[in-house]
């Protein structure tokens, strides 16, 4: 196959055309007299021909990959969306429902539900062990049911008013839309369920970090609110952020933090930290090998297969050289397990002596209290103030 001329003189190639003649090895030229692709009559451009070149080079590398990806026929599975039968290429199968598939090209513009979410599936399965019902239960926690709509003089303001652009703000209003369960924005419940595990029990740096985002108080995160906080959290600098930190602190809404309001604040923050890190605890537990009672009683170096480094520091007696995993496993997990409320009732003596050393140093006028300007100071000395802000990441 070679390029043809359409009845408007221009001359139109095909995929196959051009996969044809590079594998040849040859170079299209359809009109002697003149460059390919131009106008006859227009004067020939030297550097056309290379332009020309890494045209066909680009057709001929988007031709190739359809062609491997066509190479792979999924029968069985029809196209919700447009009807192939089979899909040919990439299939999308649909996670939350039973038989829900579409082809690589309607994936981007398919209309089904924005909660759920697609499996891509390059090699095909066997059409008997295909899945016949739903494979994961929604990750999204708002309603499909809300609708909601953005307006491009919106968007304009969101562009000059934080720190995204255009494709960002139109990604977080999709984020958006898939997280809100009521018309009036994000929920209290649906905020705490993008916490994780951590939602599941209140802690006063949740609650914080909810009304930072629910900027007019009324129990709901707008839109507005939401691009506006993650703004802050993602791509704002210190100076931004100690504004809402020190908000955060003064629970009361006196206008200054008190050593009560540290010493809370000071705990809650302890208490995500021991949440997040037995949570930590807890994946490495239920990822460890299950024949590990098999390694009762042998050393830990039998884990290791590359040889353990000699003469690296001091000898040690024989009966010092062997580590041993705990007699009993259950026991040892029981022991980490106790040693949490340790650990929380030593964090009290340690959080009395931080809240002290704070006051010490950064309450300048020695009247009990932080003022906004001290707090700032402090923050230059001791940057961990600002941890409890950003403990969690971005939370969305």
């Amino acid at each position: 196959m070679t390029a043809h001329a359409n009845e408007n003189g221009r001359f139109t190639l095909t995929a196959e055309a051009v996969r044809n003649q590079f594998h040849e090895g040859n170079r299209i030229n359809t009109v002697p007299n003149h460059t390919a692709f131009n106008n006859p009559g227009e004067s020939a451009n030297p550097t056309q021909p290379m332009y020309n070149q890494n045209l066909l080079s680009l057709l001929y590398c988007i031709a190739d990959d359809k062609a491997v990806k066509d190479g792979f026929s999924h029968r069985g599975i029809v196209c919700n969306s447009c009807g192939m039968n089979p899909i040919c290429g990439i299939r999308y199968k649909c996670a939350n429902c039973s038989d829900y598939d579409v082809c690589e090209r309607c994936e981007s513009k398919d209309n089904h539900n924005k909660m759920h979410v697609f499996l891509k599936i390059k090699i095909p399965i066997p059409s008997l062990i295909n899945p016949r019902n739903a494979l994961l239960s929604p990750l999204y926690p708002g309603s499909h049911k809300v609708k909601h709509s953005l307006l491009r003089e919106d968007i304009a303001l969101y562009k000059k008013s934080t720190h995204f652009d255009l494709s960002e703000i139109n990604g977080l209003y999709e984020q958006f839309s898939v997280l809100t369960d009521n018309v009036k924005g994000i929920s209290r419940e649906v905020f705490n369920l993008c916490l994780g595990p951590l939602g599941r029990k209140a802690n006063l740096v949740m609650s914080r970090l909810f009304k930072f985002f629910d900027r007019n108080g009324n129990g709901y995160i707008d839109f507005n609110e939401f691009v506006h906080g993650l703004s802050i959290l993602i791509k704002g600098n210190l100076d931004e952020k100690l504004k809402y930190v020190f908000t955060g602190y003064d629970l009361d809404g006196s206008g200054y933090i008190s050593k009560e309001n540290l010493r809370r604040m000071f705990k809650a923050y302890f208490g995500v930290t021991i949440d997040l890190v037995r949570d930590v605890v807890k994946g490495c537990e239920d990822s460890m090998p299950y024949d590990i009672d098999d390694m009762h009683g042998k050393p830990v170096s039998s884990f290791f297969n590359s040889p353990i480094p000699v003469n690296t520091g001091p000898s040690v007696s024989s009966k010092e050289k062997v580590l041993k995993l705990p007699d009993n496993q259950s026991s040892f997990y029981g022991k980490r397990e106790s040693m949490w409320p340790v650990m929380e009732a030593m964090s009290q003596d340690a959080i009395d002596e931080m809240v002290e050393n704070v006051f010490r140093h950064g309450d300048l006028n020695r009247d009990g209290r932080l003022s906004f300007d001290e707090f700032k100071i402090c923050t230059l000395t001791d940057p961990t103030l600002v941890s409890w802000f950003e403990a969690l990441g971005t939370i969305f």
